[in-house]
């Protein structure tokens, strides 16, 4: 039997490999090639802003008041919105980084060590922030919701997620 949330647990499983470059790159973040970090900079940062951001102001908007209203209490999912912000700012964080680095050039000791700090940080943040919405969040909107009540929150969430993706110039 699939679950109502299925699609959304789809989503998460398309987004977990990128979220484990995050801490591949900060991994490798003291022999990469100057190039090359730039670069898986650049993909972590379009990453964050065209995929993973747009997924949690979804959420925010949509299921979270969802969650919210299942479990009685319009503040229930502060905490997981509070997660949201706290990505949006080490997303911003990274921007400034990789938008500091110029072709060909080793990057500052300083730029490979808080790069390492923000992806790590990224990659704990949003593998906990996952854990708690698989381990909690779902299993209450599936006992909760009919497979077409979530498709429709579904769609709504991508409506949302659709309308808030950056724009690359």
């Amino acid at each position: 039997m699939t679950l109502p949330t299925q699609k959304l647990r789809d989503e998460h499983a398309h987004l977990l490999p990128e979220i484990e470059k995050l801490r591949t790159v900060a991994d490798e973040i003291d022999t990469a090639p100057p190039d090359e970090l730039r670069d898986a900079l650049e993909d972590a940062y379009l990453f964050l802003e065209n995929h993973l951001i747009p997924h949690a102001r979804a959420e925010d908007r949509v299921l979270y008041p969802a969650v919210a209203r299942a479990l009685g209490s319009e503040h229930a999912t502060d905490t997981m919105t509070r997660d949201h912000v706290e990505v949006g700012t080490l997303a911003n964080e990274l921007g400034v980084l990789r938008a500091g680095l110029a072709d060909g050039e080793e990057p500052p000791r300083n730029v490979r060590t808080e790069a390492r700090r923000v992806l790590y940080g990224l990659y704990a943040l949003v593998k906990a922030h996952f854990a708690k919405e698989e381990e909690l969040y779902l299993p209450l909107l599936d006992r909760t919701m009919t497979a077409a009540e979530f498709d429709r929150l579904y769609e709504a969430m991508e409506a949302v997620g659709r309308n808030s993706r950056f724009q690359v110039a």
